[in-house]
């Protein structure tokens, strides 16, 4: 036996593990009113990976929107269902699209009367019971129209609504409510009458005092409250709501091993948490910034923290931002943008012919002046 070659392989193994990184050393599991609860010290992450868009969904699809007059929109949040592509925008009609891009119509009108709305907050595309739910902002009741754009009788709810999420299922209504200091619930489930099924008031903590702060989309068939406080940095948690009980129940927080408590929003996929943090920089003397440093993925399973850039590996590794809603991934892009991005994702010399092939291809279909492009994807379960 070669004792010497021996050695040296094991001096060599020894070296690596002293020099491995425990990726699971920021994550700790905590007992909270006998719930589960993971915590993440961000100071112990260690590294920044690069997190491919594969990872996450199965297919990318990539619909081209009609350009025509009626089709354009200012800015918009895309809500997907099996059949339909649905955008909102400020002081707009919601639009709706066919999965091909084929715009079909506005769904209701933008003023104060019945059935109108001046901003739209969350939205719901119901294809079974051909429904299209849309809450406005500071609204007591949840608009009903149908697919083919026709007012329903609205559904009224337990309060008004500042900024709220909601979800319509099995002739219920769940909703998630941003708590100001006159809200009455914090989450509740109702009747499509307006009912009462369960409710969950806000502890004074939870409460907020203006609408610089955003609720956090659903991703999982769980209800989600998770507020992302943008005008002051405290230690938050994301809950779940449990509609058949009264109560929040905790799962994920961060604990303060940086100097500061940053600005932080927290998503939930199926089976990843994903962090997200921000600093508050002084950009002249009266004004402040809301600045992004960076996002923490943490694997269910592994127990794995790192940060990330998120990339779409589909499409030649173009950095893409961590949009996800309703169990989708979701990226809405005017195509002078997506030009941009695919000219830099050309420079990489280190990209394959395939991807290389694929982002030409895709440059020369787009036109600056068309309406935007959509990247879609459902997330893995």
């Amino acid at each position: 036996m070669n004792f010497k070659l021996l050695y040296y392989l094991l001096i060599a193994l020894i070296a690596i593990s002293c020099g491995k990184i425990d990726h699971t050393e920021a994550i700790k599991i905590v007992k909270k009113g006998g719930h589960d609860v993971m915590v993440c010290d961000v100071s112990k992450v260690k590294d920044t990976i690069q997190l491919k868009l594969s990872d996450l969904i199965t297919e990318c699809h990539m619909v081209k929107l009609e350009t025509s007059p009626e089709a354009f929109f200012k800015w918009g949040y895309v809500t997907l269902s099996d059949n339909y592509i649905g955008v909102r925008s400020s002081r707009q009609p919601y639009k709706l699209f066919d999965k091909k891009g084929k715009f079909i119509r506005d769904i209701g009108k933008v003023g104060r009367g019945p059935n109108e709305f001046m901003n739209i907050y969350c939205e719901q595309i119901d294809e079974a019971n051909g429904t299209i739910y849309l809450m406005p902002w500071q609204s007591p009741r949840l608009l009903r129209f149908s697919i083919e754009g026709e007012a329903m009788q609205p559904i009224p709810l337990l309060q008004k609504q500042p900024k709220g999420k909601f979800r319509v299922k099995n002739n219920q209504v769940d909703v998630v409510s941003l708590p100001f200091p006159n809200s009455k619930y914090i989450a509740y489930t109702q009747t499509l009458s307006g009912e009462t099924v369960n409710k969950v008031i806000p502890k004074d903590y939870m409460r907020v005092r203006n609408f610089s702060n955003e609720l956090q989309p659903f991703n999982t068939n769980d209800i989600n409250v998770s507020i992302f406080r943008l005008n002051k940095a405290i230690k938050d948690t994301l809950y779940q709501y449990k509609a058949d009980s009264d109560q929040l129940i905790p799962k994920l927080t961060l604990i303060n091993g940086l100097d500061k408590v940053p600005y932080h929003g927290y998503d939930e996929l199926p089976n990843h948490y994903l962090m997200e943090l921000s600093v508050r920089k002084q950009v002249n003397e009266n004004n402040y910034h809301i600045m992004p440093f960076g996002k923490v993925v943490i694997d269910k399973q592994t127990k794995e923290a790192h940060f990330f850039n998120l990339v779409n590996d589909f499409y030649g590794d173009m950095p893409i931002p961590t949009s996800f809603h309703d169990g989708y991934f979701v990226q809405s892009i005017p195509p002078i943008y997506l030009i941009k991005n695919i000219e830099k994702a050309l420079k990489n010399k280190k990209l394959s012919a395939d991807k290389r092939n694929k982002l030409m291809a895709l440059k020369s279909e787009l036109d600056p002046e068309d309406n935007n492009v959509i990247f879609w994807g459902k997330l893995k379960s």
